[in-house]
């Protein structure tokens, strides 16, 4: 596996790694399409680049994403949830996994609080909604 994949896979395991497979397919596809998108001002030119960019577990290191770069898990659970994560980052990578449309994920929590900062913050004019999950809305240009 290249070292690409892995970091994909890492990232979706820093960022939703505890969620279920929907939400591994639709932040792995977010990064995928921040990196075709041609905006590289925005989200960088390299995955390396999108994921440092883009996704608090890569410039935030939490705990799973430091699981993950280590390969020291705390459990077995925690390992295979990481394993899952890899497949699905190969899987999309490969073709093998529908890419799912979106770019960015904010909870109703951090979309209120970005919207009343207004546009310094994350412009929403600039973006439409594509969809939603129990836990994040997510939007694409």
């Amino acid at each position: 596996m290249d070292a690409d994949t892995i970091e994909l896979g890492n990232m979706i395991y820093g960022e939703v790694g505890s969620l279920d497979e929907d939400h591994m397919i639709k932040f792995g596809s977010s990064a995928l399409n921040r990196l075709e998108s041609g905006r590289t001002e925005e989200f960088g030119g390299t995955l390396p680049e999108v994921l440092q960019k883009g996704y608090y577990a890569v410039s935030n290191p939490n705990d799973p994403y430091k699981w993950a770069t280590s390969g020291q898990f705390p459990n077995k659970d925690e390992e295979n949830r990481y394993k899952k994560a890899l497949s699905i980052a190969y899987g999309l990578r490969s073709g093998n996994i529908e890419r799912q449309e979106g770019m960015f994920f904010f909870t109703p929590k951090e979309e209120k609080a970005m919207r009343k900062k207004g546009k310094k913050v994350f412009d929403f004019n600039k973006v439409k909604s594509v969809g939603k999950t129990d836990t994040y809305n997510i939007y694409s240009y």
